[in-house]
């Protein structure tokens, strides 16, 4: 799982295709308060609901904000390449 900003940009730097899988989320209302950093997440972690899509991709683009004071974030825009395709459990 590439979720470290730096590999992000080397990914997108070297045309790499990378395979995407995202899924729906079932436990969203057993969220809670934020954490130190920010984060909202249940304990335990998130439960993906029993759809999953994926497919080829390649980072189109990378936009970072770090404010003086806040949590670093970053978003990442992919080009598919080719069909997305779901998968059911």
């Amino acid at each position: 799982v590439l979720t470290d900003f730096n590999k992000l940009v080397d990914e997108m730097l070297n045309k790499t295709v990378l395979t995407l899988a995202f899924s729906t989320v079932k436990n969203f209302s057993a969220k809670t308060a934020p954490d130190a950093d920010g984060h909202v997440v249940p304990t335990g972690g998130w439960t993906s609901n029993d759809d999953m899509y994926y497919g080829q991709v390649t980072v189109s683009s990378i936009d970072l904000s770090a404010d003086n004071g806040s949590v670093a974030t970053y978003s990442v825009n992919f080009n598919g390449h080719g069909a997305l395709a779901k998968k059911t459990a």
